[in-house]
């Protein structure tokens, strides 16, 4: 079992965190923020303060398996859901983890707003 390390304080944490971890900072990173890695990251910095409708449901979607394909080879996205609750905004992606022997489901989750 692969123990990553924690961004915040450096602590160890298991693999699957680690996924959850990289997932996050892959999505939440703007493009053209990263110095040396300029492609880094996604759209949906763009999109969090867009009024939330459903081309914007769409273009959430969208960013999330281009930037997660591009930068994040353990998992395959099944799907992507959006929960709406008010102004609040939840992010599910339910994938398939393709770096075990043995292929596994995962859920990660993350509130963008």
């Amino acid at each position: 079992m692969y123990l990553g390390l924690g961004k915040h304080i450096g602590d160890e944490i298991s693999d699957i965190d680690h996924i959850h971890q990289c997932v996050s900072d892959i999505l939440l990173t703007p493009l053209g923020s990263r110095v040396e890695l300029r492609e880094y990251g996604s759209f949906i910095p763009e999109l969090i303060d867009q009024p939330v409708n459903p081309t914007t449901i769409q273009l959430l979607r969208a960013a999330t398996v281009m930037a997660i394909n591009r930068w994040e080879n353990r998992i395959k996205i099944e799907t992507v859901s959006i929960e709406i609750n008010g102004q609040k905004v939840k992010l599910a992606i339910d994938a398939t983890r393709v770096d075990l022997p043995k292929p596994q489901r995962v859920n990660l989750w993350m509130q963008l707003k």
